[in-house]
């Protein structure tokens, strides 16, 4: 019998079709995100000074902090060789707005029965701008947050420099703003430990803080700042 375009398709054709079809459309769910600009190993200056073995401490909207060979130092994009400059800004705008997921809490309990310690806390400290006076905080950003067992800290005992200390329970980077969080195993005696440096009008300034579990009284808000403070020291931490 012939075919006349009148006439209607049998109603099982048109699930084969969809099935056939169906490898030829792209799943909605299915797009990869668009991979951040890469950041350059080594930045130039318009001064003609480069940095060298760069990564990204912390960014901000008209400066970047950039750890480099020759410590760590807030770069302003405008002071960014041309060169560069744009790729460094489309990297700090990508991560202005995809900021880092915050860790989930504690679901399950660990091994001996009860739910794990979540720590969640801040590195800062008070800041007056020299010149408007005007009070505000500089925040941490990338840097190390230690767990150490208890026994750990007869290793600050006396001057010894560098202070040997064992493998960490838990470790974590504070994130662009200073933030972190922990997950620590319950009943495992322990303090929380970080140091930073940060560049200031006189030079350099070098910080160190230490808590005891016992005395933390929030574990969701934990202040590494103005309190905790003890001296900076050279650190060597086991793997």
């Amino acid at each position: 019998m012939g075919w006349d375009a009148t006439m209607r398709a049998p109603m099982w054709l048109l699930p084969v079709a969809l099935i056939l079809t169906a490898p030829c459309l792209p799943a909605a769910d299915e797009t990869e995100a668009e991979p951040p600009p890469p950041v350059p190993g080594d930045v130039q200056l318009r001064n003609g000074a480069v940095l060298h073995h760069v990564t990204v401490v912390r960014w901000e909207r008209t400066f970047v902090v950039l750890k480099h060979a020759g410590g760590a130092d807030p770069i302003r994009y405008v002071d960014i060789a041309d060169s560069q400059k744009a790729a460094i800004i489309a990297r700090g705008q990508y991560e202005i707005k995809h900021p880092p997921l915050p860790r989930p809490a504690a679901t399950a309990a660990d091994a001996g029965g009860k739910a794990p310690i979540a720590y969640k806390g801040l590195v800062s400290v008070p800041t007056i701008d020299p010149v408007t006076k005007v009070a505000g905080t500089y925040k941490f950003g990338g840097i190390d947050v230690y767990v150490f067992p208890l026994s750990a800290l007869k290793a600050f005992d006396g001057e010894i420099d560098p202070v040997e200390l064992p493998k960490p329970i838990v470790r974590t980077k504070t994130d662009a703003n200073g933030a972190f969080a922990l997950l620590v195993p319950a009943d495992t005696p322990h303090f929380i430990f970080c140091q930073a440096e940060r560049i200031v009008p006189s030079g350099r300034d070098y910080l160190a803080w230490r808590v005891e579990a016992k005395d933390i009284k929030n574990p969701a808000d934990v202040q590494l700042g103005t309190h905790y403070r003890v001296h900076y020291r050279g650190l060597r931490v086991a793997e």
